[in-house]
């Protein structure tokens, strides 16, 4: 007997979707896709049988308010049929160095070119995710030389000692050639992943590629260190802070666009001095913690802001690297008892985790 999450998913659609009056739309249709058809709908019918309409802008629909309507599925109806190319386009179109040529079906050829910005957000969504022939053994393929470059640039010394007998010989000849880390760092596929991050309809659609994490958590030696960072802040703290971000940077680098952005919600906490490991745990635990400015202020003590929260930052890694914890490799062989349960671990290359005894209990007890 199917399940009744299976019964759902095969039961016909009770609800169609129209935008702004355009429409209904068949039930797989995003709603970016939609707002777009029916945009570009309007300006077809704004034009007029010439044909000849003013260029949409992409602008000016993040200053309109769009409207989506729902109704009943009539019964005994047919479901609208899915937009041109969103249930799988063809190969020649998903292959083709043209983007625009994947929204074809949108539009004429100036139709098509308003959309330029967001073909990044909307390409995956008109084309399909139906690989063409031939797109799994170029994969294979690519996958292999990434394995290979992850491992020259992890253990380089590793690789030269593969079938010698000196391993102290081949440890040195491998730093001795080894590539700096910039020579790996390619630069179209940053390019590229720059210019992902700098779409604000991919940010705001949650159309970023998934290419652009996989690709960077999995191979970081391919994109330098800012952009790995931009990477970071777009996709780990909210659209909020990366659209902040996004317009600081276009502030500080003179760029005419008008990104309007909203202010960032603030949440208020209270901590113990005295606890702050364990105030920090809670803290952080809070589900929109991440997506907020933290504004802390401590038990028994007058004031907040700025001061009081970089204090916390500071005492929490200072806390987090005391001896006392255990949890980090310390070249200091002296007792905690002789340093001092608040003195820092000393770690002249940098923190590293301590191996955990064999005969140590669950993780509760580690």
């Amino acid at each position: 007997h199917p399940t009744a999450a299976a019964a759902a998913a095969a039961a016909p659609p009770r609800l169609l979707f129209s935008a702004n009056g355009a429409g209904p739309f068949h039930p797989t249709t995003s709603v970016l896709q939609a707002v777009y058809a029916a945009a570009l709908a309007a300006a077809d019918a704004d034009a007029g049988e010439e044909g000849a309409g003013a260029r949409l802008s992409v602008a000016t629909l993040w200053e309109r308010t769009h409207t989506l309507q729902y109704m009943l599925t009539p019964k005994g109806e047919p479901i609208p049929p899915p937009l041109p190319g969103a249930a799988g386009a063809s190969a020649a179109a998903a292959t083709s160095a043209d983007a625009e040529e994947a929204l074809a079906a949108f539009g004429s050829t100036d139709r098509r070119a308003a959309l330029g910005a967001a073909l990044p957000a909307l390409r995956g969504k008109v084309c399909g995710d139906a690989p063409p022939p031939g797109v799994a053994e170029q994969t294979d393929a690519i996958l292999s030389a990434l394995s290979v470059l992850r491992v020259l640039t992890a253990s380089p010394a590793r690789v030269m000692a593969l079938g010698r007998a000196d391993a102290e010989e081949a440890s040195r000849r491998a730093a001795s050639v080894a590539l700096p880390a910039e020579a790996f760092v390619s630069a179209k596929l940053s390019g590229k992943l720059v210019r992902q991050l700098g779409d604000t309809l991919s940010l705001c659609s949650g159309s970023l590629p998934a290419w652009c994490v996989a690709l960077a958590r999995t191979c970081p030696f391919l994109f330098p260190f800012e952009t790995r960072q931009q990477l970071f802040y777009c996709t780990t703290f909210g659209l909020a802070r990366a659209l902040h971000r996004m317009h600081g940077q276009t502030e500080n680098g003179g760029g005419g666009q008008d990104l309007r952005v909203g202010r960032l919600q603030r949440q208020k906490v209270r901590v113990s001095r005295e606890r702050i490991l364990e105030s920090a745990v809670k803290v952080f635990d809070m589900a929109p913690a991440h997506k907020m400015v933290l504004e802390v202020e401590f038990f028994d003590e007058v004031g907040t802001g700025t001061g009081p929260t970089l204090e916390f930052y500071t005492l929490l890694s200072r806390e987090l690297a005391s001896r006392a914890l255990g949890a980090w490799r310390d070249a200091d062989a002296r007792s905690v008892d002789e340093t001092g349960a608040k003195e820092p671990v000393t770690a002249p290359h940098g923190l590293f985790p301590a191996p955990m005894r064999v005969d140590a209990g669950d993780a509760g007890d580690a």
